[in-house]
């Protein structure tokens, strides 16, 4: 019961979503443009893959981050409890090359059923090669503070989405490099946030060398926050005017929620804002592709 209390910290399944969203973004644009529907076997696949990824990042995470997962002592009980993780770096190393397996075995089945190239199913397995050797640095830093969330940011967006749809339709539609730069803004700006949450934390680890937001400092961290969610905000009326889709709304839905989030940033009520931001991320990726499938173009 431990073992596997101990396996679902590690992977965290409620955070699958912002492996989910930027596919299904990528799959909307591509049925409006390609008549590509997410039924398909390749389209499961690619969004099959990004999930299983992001679990190997999850995993991973647990010794490369300090991962710490709060829950509830009782159901129902105010407090909360450090839920230790049990897995030992043997554990998640099988794990990882498990979720990989499976990957390899989902575009091997994709390739075969669906007679894709054999360029583009080697791509994508070199993709997930790549994102295997990546989290299984462990602590190994990247040779440069911020890099990690530059990193990340572009994986979740570009990387995602520009190698989704060339494996769905063998090109990439201008629509989707423009959405897939709107997801790394939002994505980096949710790292740093993350970053000023956990500053405390790792300056008492002795990772102050390598914390982007104790390197930049709060004042900077803030306005790098802000400066890339007016960004994001910006780019997103831009497109929504520019391709007919309905993204609009979501500003005067969202922009008090934003509001809000900056404000805590600003006067350092950090400690939930993180599961905030994930919570405004669903919203916003949910309006998303319900307004591109509504749009007029």
């Amino acid at each position: 019961m431990e073992y596997a209390k101990s396996v679902r910290s590690a992977l965290r399944p409620r955070t699958l979503f912002a492996s989910a969203c930027p596919v299904l973004i990528t799959v909307s644009l591509l049925y409006k443009s390609h008549g590509v529907s997410l039924l398909q076997l390749d389209a499961l696949a690619a969004l099959g893959c990004a999930v299983l990824t992001q679990l190997l990042g999850n995993l991973s995470a647990v010794y490369s981050n300090f991962q710490r997962t709060l829950q509830p002592k009782q159901p129902g009980a105010a407090d909360s409890k450090i839920i230790l993780n049990l897995l030992s770096l043997t554990q998640v190393r099988r794990w990882s090359f498990l979720l990989y397996g499976i990957q390899l075995a989902f575009l091997a089945a994709t390739h075969v059923i669906c007679d894709k190239s054999v360029e583009v199913t080697g791509g994508m397995a070199l993709l997930a090669t790549f994102a295997l050797i990546y989290c299984r640095r462990g602590e190994e830093p990247l040779p440069m503070v911020g890099l990690r969330e530059v990193v990340v940011a572009w994986a979740v967006g570009p990387v995602v989405m520009l190698s989704t749809s060339v494996y769905l339709i063998g090109e990439v539609p201008w629509a989707v490099v423009l959405y897939a730069y709107l997801v790394m803004l939002f994505a980096w700006a949710f790292l740093i946030l993350e970053s000023a949450r956990d500053a405390p934390f790792a300056r008492r680890m002795g990772r102050s060398d390598t914390s982007l937001a104790l390197r930049l400092g709060f004042q900077w961290s803030f306005q790098g926050f802000l400066l890339l969610m007016v960004s994001f905000y910006g780019m997103l009326l831009v497109l929504g005017i520019a391709m007919g889709h309905l993204g609009n709304f979501l500003l005067v839905v969202t922009i008090a929620k934003l509001k809000d989030i900056s404000e805590d940033f600003r006067v350092e009520k950090l400690n939930h804002l993180p599961d905030k931001f994930a919570r405004l991320a669903s919203f916003l990726g949910v309006g998303l592709i319900i307004s591109i499938l509504a749009g007029l173009s």
